[in-house]
């Protein structure tokens, strides 16, 4: 964090758009070109073990954590992440993170996200449903350093934690 802070301070790291005008076409650093070419090469593969991590958790979290039209799609998705729903989110991350599994990844914490932008917004609970929802939803991991015991390892300790709820 620290060299991406001080890159960034003395613009170092290229941008993604240099100005307001997002019409006109820019070039990326020369130096990304053969990591996306690796990445695409990879993307097949990756996201066969994403379908394969996705299908562990379909196939053995506790259904009442599931929303049964997500399953019904992992199929077709990416599976870039994988959202299970929980009324007690902290104490499930919490107790999750004792026994050395992380999954704080939750990107919709507000029904305007991330949350640290709610306040720029005038938004007045418009969205009871959105509300709900971003109070209770966690992505488990399916990126590539997930393997597939991880990934029962993370359904079994879920489903006991459920079990004590």
């Amino acid at each position: 964090k620290i060299l991406h802070l001080t890159l960034k301070e003395f613009n170092l790291l290229s941008k993604p758009i240099e100005s307001s005008d997002t019409v006109k076409v820019h070039s990326i650093a020369h130096w990304y070109c053969s990591l996306i070419k690796f990445r695409f090469g990879k993307l097949s593969s990756d996201l066969k073990r994403r379908k394969t991590i996705a299908s562990i958790y379909a196939k053995n979290l506790d259904k009442k954590v599931l929303s049964s039209k997500i399953v019904q799609q992992f199929s077709v998705s990416s599976n870039l992440r994988f959202p299970i729903f929980v009324k007690s989110r902290e104490n499930l991350i919490k107790c999750l993170e004792e026994k050395s599994i992380f999954v704080s990844d939750i990107w919709y914490d507000a029904p305007i996200g991330p949350k640290k932008y709610l306040r720029l917004t005038n938004y007045k609970n418009q969205c009871p449903n959105a509300e709900v929802i971003s109070n209770q939803i966690l992505n488990l991991p399916t990126h590539q350093n997930v393997s597939e015991s991880q990934a029962d390892k993370i359904c079994q300790k879920i489903n006991e934690w459920l079990r004590l709820q």
